[in-house]
């Protein structure tokens, strides 16, 4: 792995929420909780606007459960740094899902994305929730 530089908590947030509202799991509670405001605040982030920063981080929090220790981030840390960072193929082997009950049990409890993509390939769902994701962005 080589890190290239570390990042501020406002670009982690606004790169997840941009990931995530090209989900179709989660597009639909990111535009609820967007409201009023315009798209462009997730599509084309201004993190040097601290209001944005500030619905941003607002809207992963109600969606994901982000600075309210719930849903995904239940039991994150509050103090976390952030780091860009190139992995090698071998790095891939080593990196682990957070500890959140999908990832675990996609992953048969190992948190490793190699175990989770062979359960994917056996077709095997979690939570009633369908891997066709995963097939067709690859």
């Amino acid at each position: 792995m080589k890190i290239v530089s570390q990042v501020q908590e406002e670009e982690v947030i606004a790169e997840f929420l941009f990931a995530e509202i090209n989900s179709d799991r989660f597009k639909e509670g990111i535009l609820n909780a967007l409201g009023d405001h315009d798209l462009d605040l997730i599509i084309k982030p201004n993190l040097n606007n601290q209001a944005e920063n500030q619905i941003r981080r607002n809207i992963l929090g109600q969606t994901r459960g982000f600075s309210r220790n719930t849903d995904l981030f239940e039991n994150f840390p509050t103090e976390v740094k952030w780091y860009k960072a190139f992995f090698d193929r071998q790095d891939l082997n080593e990196v682990m899902y957070i500890n959140y009950s999908y990832w675990n049990q996609l992953s048969s409890n190992t948190r490793l994305p190699l175990q989770a993509s062979k359960n994917i390939m056996n077709q095997i769902e979690v939570f009633g929730i369908s891997n066709q994701g995963f097939l067709t962005s690859t």
